[in-house]
């Protein structure tokens, strides 16, 4: 059974360092989507608004007119 548990314990580690590396990769998009000067605004397919960098929460909070293309 010990050699089960070392399985199971090296998988979960795989696992935790994968989404380790997402998250470090997710986080590295939104400060670089941050830096843009440009309003930008990711949504999903239903059209929710999921991300908007700096530029655009501006925009969205000056009441300025966004235009959907």
């Amino acid at each position: 059974w010990i050699d089960r548990l070392r399985q199971h314990f090296s998988e979960a580690l795989a696992i935790y360092r994968h989404l380790s590396t997402l998250h470090l990769e997710r986080a590295a998009g939104k400060e670089i989507l941050d830096r843009l000067r440009h309003p930008v605004m990711l949504v999903d397919a239903a059209g929710m608004l999921r991300h908007a960098n700096a530029a655009a929460r501006d925009a969205l909070s000056s009441g300025q007119a966004v235009r959907v293309v």
